[in-house]
């Protein structure tokens, strides 16, 4: 069984950074203009590149909507937010077991998108390394961290992988609010997967659990689902 509840919030045609994201009325998806990456195509072409090769090749398989487990109904939506691209501030949020396609689609969401929209794929994990790197003992090591963490506030669209399965989550809890906080702000769509219920998310997370799935869900079109056996 699974919901499909319409989170989706209003936001008007300001610039990015122009004001906060306001919950209180739902709208349709609207079309938005694409961030340029950069200003020559060869640019965008570039960092294009090196964002799909920091996916793994798993997910970099076609996908097939006939053979994954996801709801027919769920997969049709989330196709209809590629083709018509990424729509003002509004993701989308997928909860469910391990093995339906979850991520694999939203993959396919970046991979569709215009050469000159800016994309990161960026596992929760990862981000929790990067903000532990940030008080490593090496220049390079902390460069890196911090070069990961501005691109995943600056991107066009950032995905957001098995959130929750971070080893210490508590830990990369206020950097992953403040992230998301600045991307409500600005108006930057974020797509986020997990294994756990909203309940379960924000106990992972502690202090600032609840602060971290507010600000996920007020501006997704969330999906929870469940296995033949839940």
């Amino acid at each position: 069984m699974f919901a499909f509840p319409d989170t989706l919030s209003a936001h008007d045609d300001r610039p990015h950074c122009a004001g906060q994201i306001s919950p209180s009325r739902q709208v349709e998806p609207r079309l938005f203009r694409p961030f340029v990456a950069g200003k020559e195509r060869g640019e965008s072409v570039r960092r294009r590149a090196r964002r799909l090769a920091e996916i793994p090749d798993s997910l970099l398989k076609p996908f097939e909507p006939w053979r994954t487990s996801l709801p027919r109904e769920v997969v049709r939506r989330a196709l209809d937010w590629c083709v018509e691209g990424a729509e003002d501030s509004h993701g989308i949020g997928l909860l469910g077991p391990d093995g339906m396609g979850k991520t694999r689609m939203l993959v396919t969401l970046l991979l569709r998108l215009p050469d000159t929209c800016s994309w990161m794929y960026l596992p929760a994990s990862r981000l929790a390394t990067a903000v532990t790197d940030q008080h490593d003992d090496d220049a390079r090591v902390v460069q890196r961290a911090r070069r990961l963490l501005s691109e995943a506030r600056r991107v066009r669209v950032l995905l957001l992988d098995d959130m929750g399965e971070e080893d210490a989550p508590r830990e990369a809890a206020p950097e992953l609010e403040a992230l998301l906080d600045h991307r409500g702000s600005c108006g930057l769509p974020v797509l986020w997967t997990s294994q756990f219920s909203l309940n379960e998310l924000a106990a992972r997370y502690g202090g600032e659990g609840w602060a971290i799935v507010r600000r996920l869900t007020q501006a997704s079109w969330l999906v929870e689902m469940a296995d033949a056996e839940g």
